[in-house]
């Protein structure tokens, strides 16, 4: 993605039946902000089709897309009552978030939209497999949306890490501050928010095994001072103020949240990178749970070296074979 503004954002909708309300309407606003243009996207992820006879499989998908994408333009014709400019897709392949993932490589929209659910009995947010699979594999920025509201004025804080710790790559923090200073737009502000594991040293213990402590203050108070130059470095080139840099200890999934909140944050934008299957259970579940944690948006970016792993090759689907 250029350096241009945005102006073609993808919104995958999954229930025609219960159409998620707030990432629409919030989808709406964005494009209406951008003066940009809505596709919704469809995905029919089923890998059986049921003709009418053996040789009719590909006429039963086509009606069977036709009527999917009738129901889709009733949802897109109360978006264009406000002015929006949405176009429809509907497409058959499985599963539905490397669909939606080889959608993207086809289309290339700026923008992925998708919504992020609450569970209403834990009072908590969750990240579905399909979105989760989006926030590995989609090679477009994935905006998860919580809330139809819409700042004119937005407040954008990013996570980044100037030690590119966890492998990151060195230029995902630019990227991530790039694509913030674009959902800020003109009116936004923009924060930062490095958060780093307390120091700590290893002592022998008593019958000689390694025992890990807090590190001496004067060696706390030097990697601080280190942190702090780095991350001033990275925002002095981006313009942020100093009143909007941020470096705490602790753990990222208790601190982002708990700073998103304090510093008000309108969008919260995170990088994402691929990883081993080791390093990515452990990794996946913090950058969950801060998603599930925090009460705003949440922008993910990949570098843009970034490969999705995800085959452009589509599943067709094929008629079930009965038992014997």
């Amino acid at each position: 993605m250029s350096n241009r503004r945005w102006k073609n954002f993808l919104v995958a909708v999954r229930d025609l039946d219960h159409p998620p309300r707030a990432l629409l309407t919030k989808a709406a606003r964005i494009a209406q902000r951008f003066e940009g243009r809505l596709e919704l996207l469809h995905v029919i992820a089923l890998p059986y089709v049921l003709p009418a006879s053996v040789g009719d499989v590909e006429e039963a998908k086509a009606i069977e897309i036709e009527r999917q994408e009738r129901r889709l333009e009733r949802i897109a014709n109360r978006l264009r009552k406000v002015g929006a400019k949405v176009v429809c897709t509907v497409t058959w392949d499985f599963p539905a978030g490397d669909a939606i993932v080889r959608y993207v490589l086809t289309a290339k929209p700026d923008v992925v939209l998708a919504e992020s659910h609450h569970h209403n009995k834990l009072a908590r947010w969750f990240v579905t497999h399909t979105e989760w699979e989006l926030i590995r594999s989609c090679p477009a920025p994935l905006w998860l949306v919580k809330t139809s509201r819409m700042n004119p004025s937005p407040r954008i804080l990013t996570a980044i890490d100037p030690f590119h710790g966890n492998s990151k790559p060195a230029a995902l923090d630019e990227e991530i501050l790039r694509v913030a200073a674009l959902a800020a737009g003109t009116r936004g502000r923009i924060g930062s928010a490095h958060i780093h594991a307390p120091p700590v040293t290893m002592v022998a213990g008593g019958i000689g095994e390694p025992v890990w402590i807090a590190a001496p203050e004067v060696d706390a108070k030097r990697l601080r001072q280190r942190i702090v130059k780095s991350v001033d470095d990275v925002a002095d080139r981006h313009g942020i103020r100093k009143a909007d840099r941020i470096v705490q200890a602790g753990d990222a999934a208790v601190e982002l949240p708990a700073i998103a909140d304090d510093w008000k944050a309108d969008l919260l934008v995170m990088g994402a990178v691929s990883r081993s299957l080791l390093k990515r259970a452990f990794i996946g579940h913090t950058a969950e749970r801060v998603i599930d944690a925090v009460h705003c948006d949440v922008l993910i970016v990949k570098p843009r070296s970034f490969k999705t792993s995800v085959s452009r090759r589509v599943n067709r689907a094929v008629v079930p074979v009965p038992p014997i």
